[in-house]
């Protein structure tokens, strides 16, 4: 059998995000994130509310499909932008693929609203499938994004 690309986070950037100030990054991340789904939206691709798009960077961050190279990018919230504007470009550039799949589609099947809304959600749950590879780090990663959805909760109000 071939082995499986499991991420994980080394112990020192685990630390460090489990003690990074989250009230802070947080706050400077929504904004970036608020900006990606209000591109998404613009372009017909209302998929994803704001706090999901963040929920998923900082998953990322802590399932280790996305690095976070403090010594040399120490500002986490800066970093935690540049995951958010980058699932939203690659969302984009997958519905947009999509989107010419389905006018060559169409040619053949005739319009289908019902087809394109299938295949929008197809499309977002596979960018969107989560990579946690351990009970541990799914244990961290599912307490961390409770306390995130209270801290947003918690934002606006």
């Amino acid at each position: 059998m071939g082995s499986k690309n499991v991420m994980t986070v080394d112990d020192e950037t685990r630390r460090r995000l489990l003690e990074a100030d989250w009230d802070l990054v947080l706050a400077g991340a929504i904004k970036r994130a608020t900006v990606e789904t209000q591109i998404l939206e613009a372009l017909g691709f209302a998929l994803l509310a704001s706090e999901d798009l963040l929920n998923e960077a900082v998953l990322r961050l802590f399932s280790g499909s996305r690095t976070w190279d403090y010594e040399r990018y120490p500002d986490l919230t800066k970093h935690l932008t540049w995951v958010i504007k980058s699932i939203g470009s690659h969302v984009r550039e997958q519905h947009l693929s999509q989107v010419s799949l389905n006018l060559d589609d169409d040619k053949k099947d005739g319009d289908d609203p019902e087809k394109w809304d299938r295949t929008q959600r197809e499309a977002a749950s596979s960018a969107w499938a989560p990579k946690i590879q351990s009970p541990e780090e799914s244990v961290i990663v599912s307490e961390l994004l409770m306390w995130l959805r209270k801290q947003l909760k918690a934002m606006s109000e």
